[in-house]
């Protein structure tokens, strides 16, 4: 079972939000106040409401949960209208089997799809309907408690507020202490036997700190130890007094640390999340990003987007680091009470606030090389390989940037994370590119998926115009230097391109330097302009079809 849309309305700030899809993550996005935050919060509810209304006691308790007063809008309260409610629809999607065993519980057949009403009026009371039409829906709306009952056995959900303190942390950690220690309540000798109790508990808590320590470490890499205790060991009930220590260079406990190593705690967990026995599980977190630094965040967004994985995840943010670059539609823009599918990476721009210049404005992906001349070659390159990719740099989805060297590397990919683009590397295989690709992997702000380096078969490192056919430029560089690359200096694989042109300008008496270097280059790359389709040497490089792949997978 999953979840697979909801609908609010009239919640708050929210006037409509109908039908919002849910993948395995979805993104709501907007400026401050605009009712991000309040899309979530109406999900926790409804999903709260959901699983109290199992039992009388719970549906009293459900009262607590919404005060018509302040949650349903104010500019309606005083309209004419006869029904003044905020109403909530999660709509479920069940698998063949879990249909199958629905029908067999409760006599009816579903077509795969279990959409749940959520509605409080003034009077603060939940009312819960399946939104079913047709004959037995009658008859399927008064075992709306078993049912509720039902899909709260089948899925699992935790919400994750912004404001983080040291008690979401610990509930977190409680929580899964209670989850991990509760397999030994069946335990014969748990239950003939207290005094072996915290032996058999030992490893395990054990092996939960090392987990969390792990999980930790990721993001405050100076973490040395990790320990959780509790005052009782023996009451079940009594593991609420979890207490846990971090030592960071301070051996402290959470309650005294600052709200970013509390955001980082509790966020971190969600690696380590319990899910049921169905495998489902949802998970909404609200503004991610609060209080950390930068690099935090590009871990914390990598994690996030791996336990969509294992579990839908719902945030909401309106930092542009966590945007769904990849997939436009699984962003949701929130505005003026209104949500809505994004369409494009233009609109997700304009509603974060985010200024790019007129040539990266429509720019989905931004294909990041060393200089200018590799950027003139590879756009030539690119539009003869590729009709798609031809038409994205024409009309700018498309932009190839150059950075100037590899030094500017991890600059040029914050801007690109800042801008909302997806970045794609290409750039040469020689040492200072290699650590350049290391130090940006190690700051999370690019994987394993987003770069190539230029390499040529029998080459440890090469250069970009190792992979040019020398009969390209040839003529032209004899035609301005006097000089013919065409000689056995230039087949040598040990060395890369410029210094073995480098030797062949200083065997025939010319000067060589930085400007004569780029001259060259701008040659070739004329020249590739001039003869696009002969220009890649395809007995030597075999990365530029898998350039164009990556690339055309992203547009």
């Amino acid at each position: 079972m999953k979840l697979v849309s909801f609908t609010v309305n009239n919640y708050r700030s929210i006037t409509s939000a109908n039908k919002i899809a849910v993948s395995d993550i979805t993104i709501l996005v907007g400026k401050n106040n605009e009712g991000k935050s309040n899309l979530l919060r109406a999900i926790n509810l409804s999903m709260t409401a959901l699983r109290l209304y199992q039992d009388p006691i719970g549906i009293r308790r459900s009262r607590i949960l919404y005060d018509w007063n302040s949650d349903y809008p104010v500019s309606l309260q005083k309209s004419n209208r006869k029904k003044k409610e905020s109403e909530f629809t999660l709509e479920f999607e069940l698998t063949s089997e879990e249909v199958l065993e629905f029908k067999n519980r409760y006599n009816h057949q579903l077509n795969g799809y279990l959409p749940i009403r959520i509605s409080f009026g003034q009077d603060n009371r939940p009312e819960l309907k399946v939104v079913k039409n047709g004959k037995g829906s009658k008859e399927l709306n008064q075992k709306s408690r078993y049912i509720c009952r039902y899909i709260a056995q089948n899925i699992e959900f935790n919400y994750i507020p912004a404001v983080r303190t040291e008690d979401d942390a610990l509930r977190e950690i409680r929580r899964q202490v209670m989850r991990e220690l509760t397999s030994l309540e069946n335990d014969k000798r748990y239950k003939d036997a207290v005094q072996t109790i915290s032996s058999l508990q030992e490893p395990i808590m054990e092996g939960l700190e090392q987990v969390v320590k792990a999980t930790l470490s990721n993001f405050l890499p100076n973490i040395s130890d990790v320990s959780i205790s509790f005052e009782n060991r023996i009451t079940m009930e009594r593991y609420r007094d979890v207490s846990i220590r971090i030592n960071d260079g301070q051996d402290t406990d959470i309650q005294n640390k600052g709200d970013g190593v509390k955001s980082l705690v509790t966020l971190a967990l969600l690696n380590n999340i319990h899910i049921n026995d169905s495998g489902m599980s949802v998970v909404a977190i609200e503004e991610p990003e609060a209080h950390l630094h930068p690099e935090a965040i590009n871990r914390l967004r990598d994690t996030i987007y791996s336990l969509s994985g294992k579990s839908q995840v719902i945030i909401s943010t309106h930092n542009p680091l966590f945007v769904n670059r990849e997939q436009v539609d699984k962003n949701i823009i929130v505005e003026d009470g209104v949500a809505k599918q994004a369409n494009n990476i233009r609109d997700i721009r304009n509603v974060l606030g985010v200024k790019v210049s007129d040539n990266l404005y429509d720019a989905e992906v931004m294909l990041l090389v060393e200089g200018e001349t590799d950027a003139i070659s590879l756009k030539a390159i690119l539009s003869e390989k590729s009709k798609k990719l031809k038409t994205a740099i024409s009309t700018h989805r498309l932009s190839i940037m150059p950075m100037g060297g590899t030094g500017g590397l991890s600059y040029y990919l914050t801007m690109t994370n800042q801008l909302i683009g997806q970045a794609v590397v290409f750039i040469d295989s020689d040492e200072a590119a290699k650590q350049a690709i290391k130090k940006a992997l190690d700051q999370h702000l690019i994987n394993d998926k987003n770069y190539i380096l230029c390499t040529c078969d029998g080459m440890k490192k090469a250069e970009f115009e190792d992979s040019v056919t020398i009969n390209i430029y040839r003529q032209a560089v004899i035609d301005k230097y006097s000089v013919d690359l065409n000689t056995g200096k230039m087949r040598n694989k040990s060395k890369i391109w410029s210094d073995k042109v480098q030797e062949v300008f200083n065997d025939c008496g010319k000067l060589w330097n930085e400007d004569v270097e780029n001259e060259i280059k701008y040659v070739v790359a004329s020249c590739i302009c001039k003869n696009v389709k002969n220009a890649i040497d395809e007995t030597k490089c075999h990365v530029i079809d898998s350039l164009v792949s990556i690339i055309e997978a992203k547009l």
